[in-house]
């Protein structure tokens, strides 16, 4: 999960924000670092921005320049509304307050939903939680706008849910999508009523007011989402599953080798440390802490996770563009010099894999050994080929052997 750091070193106590962006932090020891003449006249020279990397300079520019696009855009768009007579070149009277829902279908909203789209690139460039937390809004917002997601929205946005640590909602958002999807409910209003819904929510409205029930357990087993659709796996549904369920494995198999500290450890602090541990899904999760507070072995719980994310990855294989998938994973070079991302009439044509990997591989660079899970769960269980990455001094390969006296 991504938390708040110095841009300049690994921080996290003292941080000051930079006076550019106000996303992006820098803590007191990177006070003292020297900066140029023309930095101090771009960001004003405030204290938490003398450790402003030239990386962050380049992003913070273009930030405040897809910023002051989209102020230019909504302020056409909102001109061209007060002015309308009806015409077939001029958005509709009030088109933010009587259109919402249905931006795309008017063409003269459509340079300002690319504007919004380009500066949520921009505070993704940035690399920060704030930012990446601003672009959840963003992504909420362009749905509640426009529900004929042309732009790819939906999908950006379960990647960055995953990302965060939103597990509910993402889990959530793939299930109702997925069977909107199989039932051919095109522009359904689900996507205007979850996007703010809370993400444990038992029910969701949808547009003829039925309500249909869904639930929330990120432990369940991963066929309410594959389903029987075998053939039509979608990857850019299944890789932020494939996200979260490695998260909740690597996060049990941590909690499960602190389990093998009671040899040396009181029983009470054994359980302390494996709270400590535990992440948001898991502390929710009662049979896991259960087994906690009772002293007992989390190993098949740990097992349980594991096999569910390598069915998920399996899935990710079978899916159309998948193997292209686990190939730019797996790429030692620059992998975004063999992605070809192209925009026809507005609509996004970036190929499954190659958007699958833009809007999810950070994501595994960002947790805890999260390559090296994907790599070991690839090898063992043959799913696809990876790249042979050095393994961890401290992983285990699952066997009970390897956790000495936490059998």
């Amino acid at each position: 999960m991504m938390r708040r750091r110095c841009q300049a070193c690994p921080g996290t106590v003292d941080l000051e924000p930079c006076s550019g962006c106000g996303l992006a932090y820098y803590c007191a020891r990177s006070k003292s670092s020297s900066r140029s003449g023309e930095e101090r006249r771009l960001h004003g020279g405030g204290q938490g921005e003398q450790g402003k990397t030239a990386e962050h300079d380049v992003a913070c520019k273009a930030l405040a320049q897809a910023r002051g696009l989209v102020a230019l855009e909504e302020a056409k768009l909102r001109e061209s509304s007060a002015n309308s007579v009806g015409g077939l070149f001029s958005a509709p009277p009030r088109v933010f307050e009587d259109h919402a829902g249905y931006f795309w279908d008017i063409a003269e909203t459509r340079e300002y939903l690319r504007a919004r789209l380009a500066y949520t690139e921009a505070l993704l460039a940035l690399g920060t939680l704030d930012a990446a937390e601003l672009v959840v809004s963003e992504y909420d917002d362009m749905l509640r706008l426009s529900q004929w997601d042309m732009l790819d929205i939906r999908h950006r946005l379960l990647g960055q849910l995953a990302r965060l640590g939103r597990g509910e909602r993402c889990y959530e958002l793939v299930k109702i999508w997925l069977l909107e999807d199989m039932i051919g409910d095109e522009g359904s209003n689900n996507v205007l009523q979850v996007a703010a819904r809370p993400a444990r929510s038992n029910s969701i409205s949808s547009s003829d007011g039925a309500t249909s029930a869904t639930t929330t357990d990120l432990f369940e087993d991963p066929s309410t989402v594959l389903g029987p659709a075998e053939p039509y796996f979608e990857l850019l549904k299944l890789v932020p599953v494939l996200v979260i369920k490695i998260g909740l494995w690597l996060n049990l198999r941590e909690m499960h080798q602190a389990y093998g500290l009671r040899s040396t450890l009181p029983p009470e602090m054994v359980c302390t440390v494996q709270m400590e541990l535990a992440g948001p899904a898991v502390r929710a999760n009662d049979a896991v802490m259960s087994a906690v507070r009772s002293g007992k072995s989390l190993l098949p719980h740990e097992r349980e996770m594991r096999l569910q994310a390598a069915s998920i990855a399996r899935a990710v294989t079978k899916a159309q563009g998948g193997r292209e998938f686990w190939d730019l994973m797996s790429l030692t070079s620059d992998p975004y010099e063999k992605i070809d991302e192209s925009l026809e009439s507005g609509y996004c044509t970036v190929q499954p894999a190659h958007a699958a990997f833009r809007y999810n591989h950070v994501s595994f660079l960002e947790m805890p050994l999260g390559v090296w899970a994907v790599e070991s769960m690839l090898r063992d269980d043959g799913v696809a080929d990876m790249p042979d990455y050095d393994t961890p001094d401290h992983a285990w390969d699952g066997s009970d052997e390897d956790m000495g006296s936490g059998k």
